[in-house]
């Protein structure tokens, strides 16, 4: 398996999903069926290695997609604790609220992932 992916690779594993079917991916931030851009879906899914693609072509690290979720709040619920903090080195908002006026942080801690509220607490003092 290759440890880099290029942006045509990654926007082609998009438009296999549900979030991107039917739609040409045709630029770093395309909205896709749900509201998300290919940042937000790959930071739901984890992946941490296309996230790093995407943010290094420009991908906005704070757009808010469906429910308002950012790509914070998709790693965040998820327990994604090293996509979480990649985002944070990278600049994302954990201040960032979602259609529910809630943060990342809360998310995590709803979700059961303490590890992650609690790094995002690290960065919310800094």
């Amino acid at each position: 398996m290759a440890l880099s992916k290029s942006l045509s690779d990654i926007f082609s594993i998009l438009e296999d999903l549900p979030d991107f079917y039917g739609i040409t991916i045709s630029s770093i931030d395309t909205i896709g069926n749900f509201g998300n851009t290919p940042l937000g879906v790959m930071s739901s899914r984890g992946d941490l290695n296309s996230v790093r693609v995407l943010l290094e072509n420009g991908a906005d690290i704070n757009h808010h997609g469906d429910g308002g979720y950012t790509p914070l709040h998709e790693a965040a619920g998820r327990g994604y604790i090293y996509v979480v903090r990649f985002l944070l080195e990278r600049g994302a908002d954990p201040r960032e609220v979602d259609d529910d006026g809630l943060t990342p942080r809360q998310i995590a801690l709803h979700c059961g992932n303490l590890l992650v509220a609690d790094l995002i607490d690290g960065f919310n003092q800094v």
